[in-house]
Parts: structure tokens; C-alpha cells; sequence
């Protein structure tokens, strides 16, 4: 009894909650990088007298970028889906890895793009400016550790699966919801 989605035809196929695992883990990433982010947007204007906005941006980004990205998750997210079934037959960790790093990119771009212009109208800005591509280069990377995260714990449970004989008990004891490893525990204990 393999309870896994994953066959040889289809080495990296997903579920749902694998799928929304890694979205998660790269907003919570992208998240984790924002103040990174807007100190390195903000560099022209870090040694000037008026470099103690930097806290304040920082705050304000935060909450803003918090929401915006929260929503380019949840727009994005279909796209991320075909992205991923396109490719579960291809074997190859480095090409998803390339793959979503590109989408990651195209999203923090876009996302960023489209923020520019609702919020200043100004399509050159929009397209050419230096936050731009920083916000685009960290939305790359979050995109693609929070692929890896997911896809990696996802093995290791198959691997985990594996090691054990199919009985009742184990197949009890390793069902795919979030909260086994704490039934487990508690059995255990």
C-alpha cells in the first residue's frame, strides 16, 4: 500500500497540501527578506541625513508588502500550480529549481510593477527602477527555497513510507494530515 502521488511516470507529481506547503514557505520567506529588501532598494538614500525614514519604511513595507504579496500568492498561485504539473514528469531537482527561480522572478517583477504604476503612474518607473529588480531578485529566491522546502519533505516522507512495511498500524500511524507527527508523539509516548 504506497499512499504516495508520486510513480515512476511522474517522479515529482504533488497534492494539494504539498503544493500549498510550498507557497507558503516562500511568502513566509519572501516576508523574512523584506527588510533586506527595502534597505537595498533604498541604498541612495541611506547615507543621507534623512536615513531614519529607513525604520519607518521598513515598518510600512512590512505591513504593505505583507498584504501585496500575500495577494500575488493567491493570483499567482495557478500559475505555480500548471508550472509544477508540467513539469512532475521530469526527474531533475536543478530544472524545477531554475524553473521556479524564473517564475519567482517574473512574479516579484510583475507584482512590483504593477504596484509602481497603481501607486505612482509611472510606467518608466515601473519598468526600469532598481527596487524593481531587487524585490523581482528576492521574490526568485523565496519562489524557489520555498519549492525545495516542499519538495524535499515530500521525498523524505516517501523515503519515510518506505522504510516501513505497509500494516494496518503504520498506515494508521503515517497518514498524510499536518497534525501526525503530533498524533505519533503522543502514541509513542
Amino acid at each position: 500500500m504506497n499512499t504516495t502521488v508520486r510513480t515512476p511516470e511522474h517522479p515529482m507529481a504533488f497534492t494539494s497540501v504539498e503544493f500549498w506547503l510550498g507557497a507558503w514557505t516562500a511568502w513566509g520567506l519572501f516576508l523574512a527578506f523584506l527588510p533586506a529588501l527595502i534597505i537595498i532598494s533604498s541604498l541612495p538614500e541611506l547615507f543621507t541625513p534623512s536615513a531614519g525614514f529607513i525604520v519607518v519604511a521598513i515598518i510600512y513595507g512590512l505591513v504593505i508588502g505583507g498584504f501585496v504579496s500575500l495577494v500575488a500568492m493567491l493570483v499567482f498561485s495557478p500559475l505555480a500550480w500548471l508550472l509544477g504539473y508540467c513539469l512532475r514528469r521530469t526527474a531533475d531537482r536543478w530544472i524545477h529549481v531554475l524553473a521556479f527561480t524564473t517564475l519567482g522572478a517574473a512574479v516579484g517583477f510583475v507584482t512590483f510593477a504593477a504596484w509602481t504604476l497603481l501607486a505612482y503612474a509611472q510606467i518608466t518607473d515601473a519598468l526600469i527602477s532598481w527596487p524593481n529588480w531587487s524585490y523581482a531578485a528576492g521574490s526568485a529566491v523565496a519562489v524557489a527555497l520555498g519549492w525545495w522546502r516542499a519538495s524535499r519533505r515530500a521525498l523524505e516522507r516517501d523515503d519515510l513510507r518506505s522504510e516501513y512495511p505497509p500494516t494496518r498500524l503504520n498506515a494508521f500511524l503515517r497518514r498524510s494530515d499536518g497534525d501526525a507527527q503530533f498524533e505519533d508523539f503522543a502514541l509513542d509516548s
